[in-house]
């Protein structure tokens, strides 16, 4: 399996969302980032699929952490991401707070932990935050 996920916007519910590719806030906003776990090593792009990559619903009792990673590694961020409907295992979400100081382009390190099975991904420019501005 090839790990990544897609990134979901008004997420309402296992039925009410939208793909995109970017998720954008403000610096001191609190954001929740909604994602979809992927297999990108079936329905491929050089299959034709669009978008690639095939949701992936993993065993029960799995936990998702997500890195969000700076270029300043001290500034990477860790959240245990939860599923919020049930009904589809696949969506996960987690929240970025105003006291993390995120800002430009983040990237997303995916550890999805299933028992003994430990899978690894990675999508690169997933969050966008702009700089506070000053007055």
């Amino acid at each position: 399996m090839k790990l990544s996920c897609r990134l979901l916007t008004d997420c309402n519910n296992v039925n009410s969302w939208h793909y995109t590719n970017v998720v954008e806030f403000a610096e001191g906003d609190t954001a929740t980032v909604y994602i979809q776990l992927l297999d990108e090593s079936v329905h491929s792009a050089d299959e034709g699929y669009v978008p690639p990559g095939r949701r992936y619903v993993p065993a029960s009792g799995a936990t998702l952490s997500v890195i969000m990673q700076s270029l300043d590694i001290t500034r990477n961020i860790t959240r245990f991401a939860t599923q919020p409907f049930p009904l589809d295992g696949s969506i996960w979400s987690f929240n970025v707070l105003p006291t993390d100081g995120v800002r430009g382009t983040i990237d997303l390190i995916l550890i999805l932990t299933e028992g003994t099975k430990i899978t690894r991904g990675t999508l690169k420019a997933a969050i966008a935050v702009a700089a506070q501005v000053q007055s």
